[in-house]
C-alpha cells in the first residue's frame, strides 16, 4: 500500500507539471493574439488619422485589441496560479519567484500490447497485491478458528515412591507406586459453529473482493487504453494539416486586410477560429499525456519521461 502510495504521488505530481506547461502554451496563444490584433488597431489608427478609414472602424479594432488584453491579463493570472500551485509539490514558497518548468506536450507515440499491459497490471498493482493478502490472511485467520475448537486432551504420568514407615500405630512397607491419568472435557460450546462460520465468510469475502479488484484493474487499464489511442489519434489530425491550415487562413485573412481586400470583421473571425483550433490542440496534448500516465499509473508502470524536462 505504501509503495501504490507513492506511485500515485508520482502521477499526480506530474499531471501538476503538466499543467504548468499546458497553461504556459495557452498564455503564449493569447500574447499572439494580442500583439496581432494590436497591430491592426495602431495600423488602423494610422489609417484613420490620415482619412482612409472612418472612425467606426479604428474604433473597432481598438476595442478588440482591448478585449483581447483582458484575456492576455487573465491568462497570466492562470499561469501564475499553476506556477504557484507546482510550488506546493517542490515545497517551497518564495512570494512571485516561481520554478519555470522546461519541457514540451509533445509526446512519441506509443505501442502497447494488450494482452501482455493487462498481465502487468495484475502483477504490478499494489494494491491487488494488497488484496490477495487480504485472502491469504483470511484463510489463515480461518484455521486457527478451526484450531481453537479442538479438544484439549491432558495425560499425566506419575511416579511414586515411599520409605519403610516403622512406627507402631501405622506401620508400612517400602513400596513404589505408578499412576497414569487421562483428562478429556467435554466441550459443550462446541455445538454452535457461528464464530468458524464467521471465519468462513471473512475468507470467502475476501476471494470475492480480490476477484473484483482484478475486474476492476482489468476494466480500468482498457478504459486508460482506449482513451489514450483516441486522443493520440486526435493529436494525428491536427499535426496532419489542422493547425496548418488555420494559421494559413489567419494569416492570409491579415495580408488581404492591410491590403483593403477584406473587412476587419472576417480577420477577427479567423483569429478566433485560429485561437480556438491552437487551444483545442495544446488541450488534446496535454489530455493525452494525462492519458498516458492514468493508463501507466493503472497498469502499475512508469516509463514516461516528457522531452527536454528540467526545472
Amino acid at each position: 500500500l505504501l509503495e501504490d502510495y507513492f506511485h500515485s504521488l508520482r502521477a499526480e505530481a506530474t499531471l501538476a507539471y503538466l499543467e504548468t506547461l499546458k497553461q504556459n502554451e495557452l498564455y503564449k496563444v493569447k500574447q499572439d493574439s494580442y500583439e496581432q490584433i494590436n497591430l491592426l488597431a495602431v495600423a488602423d489608427s494610422v489609417k484613420f488619422s490620415l482619412g482612409d478609414i472612418g472612425e467606426m472602424d479604428a474604433l473597432q479594432a481598438k476595442l478588440e485589441a482591448g478585449v483581447a488584453y483582458n484575456d492576455l491579463m487573465q491568462a497570466e493570472t492562470e499561469l501564475k496560479n499553476v506556477y504557484s500551485s507546482l510550488d506546493l509539490w517542490v515545497g517551497v514558497f518564495n512570494g512571485d519567484i516561481h520554478y519555470m518548468p522546461l519541457g514540451d506536450l509533445r509526446l512519441t507515440p506509443r505501442e502497447f500490447n494488450t494482452a501482455q499491459l493487462l498481465q502487468t497490471a495484475l502483477g504490478n498493482r499494489a494494491d491487488l497485491a494488497a488484496a490477495l493478502k487480504n485472502v491469504d490472511v483470511a484463510h489463515k485467520a480461518l484455521k486457527v478458528t478451526k484450531r481453537e475448537r479442538n479438544t484439549d486432551v491432558d495425560v499425566a504420568l506419575g511416579y511414586n515412591y515411599n520409605t519403610e514407615v516403622k512406627n507402631e500405630i501405622a506401620p508400612a512397607p517400602k513400596f513404589n507406586g505408578v499412576t497414569l491419568g487421562v483428562s478429556i472435557p467435554l466441550k459443550i460450546s462446541n455445538t454452535n459453529k457461528g464464530a468458524v462460520h464467521a471465519a468462513e465468510f471473512r475468507a470467502r469475502q475476501a476471494e470475492l473482493n480480490y476477484e473484483q479488484a482484478r475486474i476492476e484493474v482489468q476494466n480500468s487499464v482498457m478504459q486508460n487504453l482506449r482513451q489514450y489511442l483516441s486522443l493520440e489519434e486526435q493529436v494525428r489530425r491536427y499535426d496532419n494539416g489542422l493547425i496548418r491550415d488555420a494559421k494559413s487562413v489567419i494569416e492570409g485573412k491579415r495580408y488581404s486586410y492591410l491590403r483593403g481586400e477584406t473587412s476587419l470583421l472576417e480577420v477577427l473571425d479567423a483569429q478566433r477560429t485560429y485561437n480556438d483550433v491552437a487551444t483545442s490542440y495544446i488541450e488534446t496534448l496535454y489530455n493525452t499525456i494525462a492519458a498516458l500516465v492514468a493508463l501507466e499509473r493503472s497498469a502499475g508502470i512508469w516509463d514516461i519521461t516528457i522531452t527536454g524536462s528540467d526545472y
